[in-house]
């Protein structure tokens, strides 16, 4: 049966949210299957072409045609699932490491590809001066509660203010001066 090949890498990847190894050899297959579809297409069209309007000539024509496009979009919607969930896995990691299990799984393609949309996100997030990656929610508010868990002592934020953030003190603080300072466990968040 046609277009089989294709079908099962999306199902793969619809079994599981991480990212499985790379299916070249089925991808390869289908690419082999839409050739030998395409030329067996043109080898249909081409022996009867005085009675190519014949129903019998237009359905396996199209069957062929249809079998070719379903292979193409089936292909384009594995890779484009893999580049989506590499770009998620991008901003939910925060991190430009990609972790040796992942980078097993990755296509060279597929990893020259995280590495650029990488340097993209950060050259972004330098330029205005906000890690995006942080907190991917808009804040509801831009000043905070938040409580001291270690002794920092005299703290400079990012904003040029001076704090002296003592152990089990309260500070009502800016949340982008704090936001590193709460995902490294020095303070939390007072809801």
């Amino acid at each position: 049966m046609f277009t089989e090949k294709a079908i099962e890498l999306l199902r793969e990847l619809k079994r599981t949210d991480s990212l499985l190894a790379y299916g070249d050899t089925s991808i390869k297959r289908t690419v082999e299957e839409i050739n030998a579809l395409h030329k067996e297409l043109i080898e249909t069209i081409s022996e009867h072409l005085e009675d190519k309007k014949t129903p019998y000539i237009l359905s396996h024509s199209a069957v062929f045609q249809l079998s070719i496009l379903r292979n193409k979009r089936c292909i384009l919607a594995y890779l484009m699932e893999r580049l989506n969930r590499i770009r998620e896995y991008r901003w939910n990691s925060g991190t430009s490491l990609l972790s040796t299990d992942l980078k097993e799984n990755l296509s060279p393609n597929e990893s020259k590809f995280f590495a650029d949309y990488d340097r993209l996100l950060t050259d972004y997030n330098a330029k205005i001066g906000l890690d995006l990656t942080m907190d991917p929610q808009p804040p509801k508010e831009l000043f905070i509660e938040v409580r001291v868990l270690k002794e920092l002592g005299q703290v400079v934020l990012n904003s040029g203010i001076t704090v002296n953030l003592h152990l089990n003190t309260t500070h009502f603080l800016r949340r982008s001066d704090v936001s590193n300072l709460i995902a490294q466990g020095s303070l939390e968040h007072i809801v």
